[in-house]
């Protein structure tokens, strides 16, 4: 069965259709236009061309499960396409699938199988409870990175250096602190793995 997959945007809309194994992206593009009844008639025509036989939609939900506009904006869509091509459609929870995405790169193009590395990869921008030594390294040389210049880098960089789990908690810490100040919606791994580092610090 050939499968499209939609990640719906303001002004770009990234397609990709697989092959009949349902194994590999035979075929992407983007449409690029901000009108939704132009993309939708695009989607209609790739459909038609490539056999395609269902529709997977991200579905970008808060990292809290609620759905803001942009969530919105993809589950009205979803309802359009329906009825406009006649085809089940899924809405595709996006949480975690960029990092997840690149544990599966690690793994099938470039050959990497070793667990610890792989869970490093899935972790270093969320973390976890009971992260491994290499997690936390990962996930702290991701936040104190050369081009990284937000106040207080250096005190954590600085940390880092002397005691890895304190500086875990620190910037596990820092990181929530940042997103509520934003506004943001709290990752449940990211206050689990502060929960965790929290009461484990000796």
């Amino acid at each position: 069965m050939k499968i499209m997959a939609i990640d719906y945007g303001d002004a770009h809309t990234g397609i990709a259709i697989s092959d009949r194994l349902e194994t590999l992206a035979g075929f992407t593009t983007v449409i690029n236009t901000r009108r939704q009844e132009e993309v939708v008639a695009q989607i209609r025509t790739l459909i038609a061309e490539h056999g395609v036989e269902r529709l997977v939609l991200g579905y970008p939900k808060n990292m809290d499960g609620t759905l803001g506009p942009r969530a919105e904006k993809c589950a009205a869509l979803g309802e359009i396409l329906r009825d406009a091509t006649g085809l089940p459609l899924v809405l595709w929870d996006e949480r975690r699938t960029t990092v997840s995405a690149a544990a599966i790169l690690a793994e099938t193009q470039w050959g990497i199988t070793d667990p610890e590395i792989l869970s490093a990869i899935r972790c270093h921008t969320t973390g976890k409870p009971g992260m491994s030594k290499l997690d936390k390294i990962i996930y702290l040389a991701d936040m104190t990175s050369a081009e990284r210049d937000w106040p207080g880098v250096d005190d954590l960089r600085a940390l880092e250096m002397q005691d890895l789990d304190r500086a875990l908690c620190d910037a596990l810490k820092r990181s929530i602190d940042f997103v509520e100040e934003k506004g943001g919606s709290l990752d449940p791994e990211s206050v689990a793995a502060y929960e965790y580092a929290k009461a484990h610090l000796e």
